[in-house]
Formats: C-alpha cells, structure tokens, sequence
C-alpha cells in the first residue's frame, strides 16, 4: 500500500479565482479537506479530479472546488485554494 499524499496549503497570486472559501480559518475544515484530498489521489489517476493547463487540477466535492497541483514523484498535494460554487456550476 502507498503511503498517503502529503498536502501542502500554498497562496498563489497569479490564480484570479473569485468567491475564495478560506478552509484555513477552521482546523476541522483543513483535516477534512485533507481527508478528502487522500482519498481523491488514492484513486487512479484518471479520477483525481479535472486536468486543466499548467498542471493545475479541480475536483468538486459538494459546492467546493479544490484547486491543487500534483507532484506524483513525492506524493504531495499542493491546495492552492479553494472556492465555493454554486448549485449552476456544479458538475460542469
């Protein structure tokens, strides 16, 4: 069994993602999302989430969308942020 991901919380300037959700502010949030991050990148790679350029990935879980990076060589799991949509977006 592979070790689990290690999740990093990165601020990115050059991402102009509107209606931010800052998880951080809340401890439980940032083990929950976390949890669902492992779970996500457990999964075959094809399940992880919605490729876009530059490397950077979403995945909605709910009216949250991660946007993160993936370094596969370490395991690690950059969340860059993470905003909130609504019921319209969802799915897309």
């Amino acid at each position: 069994m592979n070790p689990p991901f290690i999740v990093h919380w990165e601020k990115r300037a050059d991402l102009d993602l509107a209606r931010i959700y800052n998880a951080a502010a809340d401890k439980n949030e940032i083990t929950r999302c976390e949890n669902i991050a492992n779970k996500a990148l457990s999964r075959h790679p094809d399940s992880i989430g919605k490729y876009h350029s530059e490397g950077l990935y979403t995945h909605d879980f709910g009216l949250l969308r991660f946007c993160y990076h993936i370094d596969f060589t370490h395991r690690a799991v950059y969340i860059l942020e993470i905003i909130q949509i609504s019921w319209d977006e969802e799915n897309i």
